[in-house]
């Protein structure tokens, strides 16, 4: 977080709680091997990453503790990614 920027210091915490009881709430619903993280979250992994798993484990059942985490490879540039599939698949119906 950059230091002195008091939006970022009370938004970061309150977006990973909200994304954090998400994921706790999913993995008991549907049992993930992983949840795959992108878009800005995953520009700010390295920063982001220790205090996602640690709220991820306060939240779950102890049964889905061992559910990964992980970035996806293509960065911040998924959703770009997807939307070209979409693109693309669109013009060959």
């Amino acid at each position: 977080m950059a230091a002195g920027d008091e939006c970022e210091r009370s938004a970061i915490p309150q977006m990973l709680e909200y994304l954090t009881r998400a994921m706790a709430q999913l993995s008991c619903a549907v049992d993930p091997e992983a949840f795959v993280i992108g878009g800005g979250v995953v520009g700010s992994s390295d920063v982001l990453k220790d205090e996602l798993a640690e709220r991820f484990q306060e939240h779950c059942c102890p049964i889905c503790r061992n559910t990964k985490i992980v970035p996806t490879d293509l960065g911040n540039q998924a959703g770009m990614y997807g939307a070209a599939l979409c693109a693309l698949s669109a013009e060959d119906k």
